[in-house]
């Protein structure tokens, strides 16, 4: 009788994630670039996810100092509650 053995493997991090650890790290540019290449993963039909990216990447151009960009990414989310 052959035996199957399912594959496991280490779930994908995402540049989502990577963007959430750098923050943390105090790593504010190489964030920035992650949740930029995170709005290319967002699920088109959960645009809270895209609120989510810009809102963490609007974060990381302040903590460097770009407030003009990071207001236009705050801006952009428009008018919502976030938290």
């Amino acid at each position: 009788m052959a035996t199957f053995f399912e594959e496991v493997s280490e779930p994908r991090e995402t540049a989502s994630k990577r963007g959430r650890t750098l923050f943390e790290q105090g790593q504010y540019a190489a964030a920035a670039r992650a949740f930029k290449e995170a709005g290319t993963e967002v699920d088109p039909l959960a645009s809270y996810e895209e609120t989510d990216v810009r809102y963490n990447r609007a974060r990381c151009l302040e903590a460097q100092g770009k407030h003009r960009e990071a207001l236009a990414l705050f801006e952009s989310i428009g008018d919502v509650t976030y938290q």
